[in-house]
């Protein structure tokens, strides 16, 4: 490539990449074919090589193919220059890394993914312990105060049937209590959890919401 960009010599393997024929290609610059959002890194990169701010660079970059295509590539550039130091071409290595790049880019969609879903499962978990809370207060707490009032009115009762209607009161209202703390605990340590894993478990809820 010569210092303005012009293509000199090329491979057939590079006209694959971008879609041009030779001829085609020796009539372009390497600026006609780069992607806009690469192309002010490229000439800076360009830039410098040619100043003896660095001898070389590699990028990853993007060029429009023949058929408006995008095609992601490593490109590795070095520049050749004559006896007197003057710069006479560059002499670039172009590989196809679409794939890698596609690669890349749903490896970083699943991220996003999970990250999503963490998120949601955060909220979900925040809104289950509110819910455990209120249950608690509004039933489980509710049940046992009532038992202690009625087991303070017991040694007021004068006669042993109001006591024992009292204590049977009393057992009704514990075995409610019994129950809603049983159904509680069942809610927080379910059986699925140990007998597919945490991580099955958390899978298996997520889809059910």
């Amino acid at each position: 490539v010569s210092p303005e960009g012009r293509f000199l010599r090329i491979n057939k393997k590079f006209c694959d990449i971008v879609g041009y024929s030779e001829d085609e290609m020796l009539a372009l610059t390497f600026q006609d074919i780069t992607h806009a959002d690469d192309l002010d890194t490229n000439l800076e990169y360009v830039r410098q090589v040619l100043e003896g701010e660095i001898e070389n660079y590699s990028m990853d970059k993007r060029y429009y193919r023949k058929d408006g295509s995008i095609v992601w590539t490593n490109l590795t550039v070095s520049l050749v220059t004559a006896t007197d130091g003057n710069p006479k071409y560059f002499v670039s290595v172009t590989k196809d890394i679409t794939e890698r790049k596609q690669a890349e880019q749903k490896i970083l969609e699943y991220q996003q993914r999970l990250k999503a879903l963490a998120s949601q499962l955060t909220i979900a978990e925040e809104t289950e312990r509110r819910r455990i809370a209120a249950d608690l207060h509004d039933h489980v707490g509710h049940s046992l105060a009532l038992a202690r009032m009625q087991l303070d009115g017991l040694q007021d009762s004068p006669t042993e049937l109001e006591r024992n209607i009292i204590v049977k009161d009393i057992s009704n209202i514990m075995l409610q209590a019994l129950q809603e703390t049983r159904s509680l605990i069942f809610e927080l340590s379910s059986p699925l959890m140990n007998e597919i894993g945490l991580c099955a478990a958390i899978a298996e809820w997520m889809e059910e919401q």
